[in-house]
């Protein structure tokens, strides 16, 4: 008997922070676009935090332009939960993206500069 693997949306969230990496475009399987990447933020000086963040349609056509390592975005939409290859995964399903290149690159930025 095949594992069953599940996906459902819990809750509304918005998240701020900066894309860290793990950029990856495609297609869904019914031709669709789909963009998904890593999202980094912190609080309070803590260990940072990361989740990853995919986006479908129309936002992932904007975010296979504008999501760059380092680029600061807010993020709204739903946290979705799902098994994964070694245990649970949690992520945001993105309902609206908005990007802000010119806030900085922080997480590449040259020290020297």
């Amino acid at each position: 008997m095949k594992k069953r693997i599940s996906a459902r949306g819990h809750n509304y969230v918005f998240l701020g922070g900066f894309v860290d990496g793990g950029v990856v475009s495609g297609t869904t399987n019914d031709g669709g676009n789909a963009f998904s990447f890593a999202m980094i933020f912190s609080d309070s000086g803590d260990r940072p935090t990361r989740i990853r963040v995919n986006a479908y349609g129309h936002l992932a056509a904007i975010c296979d332009e504008m999501a760059s390592h380092g680029t600061f975005c807010f993020v709204a939409g739903e946290i979705m939960n799902r098994l994964g290859k070694y245990s649970k995964l949690t992520e945001v399903r993105a309902k609206e993206i908005e990007f802000f290149p010119e806030v900085g690159n922080h997480a590449g930025e040259d020290p020297s500069e």
